[in-house]
């Protein structure tokens, strides 16, 4: 029954799997939205968490600029803003 419960809120519907949307638009959380671009990570995926987080931080790179030598700064700026 859990298992069957866990697979139906999964493929529930048409968003990602996980929060609700209702829950998300409910957060108020510094969040820094990475896209990515393969079989694994639509970059939709990352816009649909865009819309829903308030005042998240969109990285807009597209991954094969997400370097070692970009990220780790681009995150190091995201935790400064955040107060972290």
């Amino acid at each position: 029954l859990t298992a069957r419960g866990m697979m139906e809120g999964l493929f529930d519907r048409d968003t990602a799997p996980g929060a609700m949307p209702e829950d998300l638009l409910q957060l108020d959380i510094p969040t820094l939205i990475v896209p990515g671009a393969d079989g694994f990570h639509a970059t939709s995926a990352a816009r649909y968490f865009e819309e829903c987080l308030k005042g998240s931080d969109y990285w807009d790179v597209p991954p094969d600029g997400q370097t070692g030598d970009t990220a780790p700064a681009r995150v190091l700026d995201f935790l400064t803003s955040a107060g972290g």
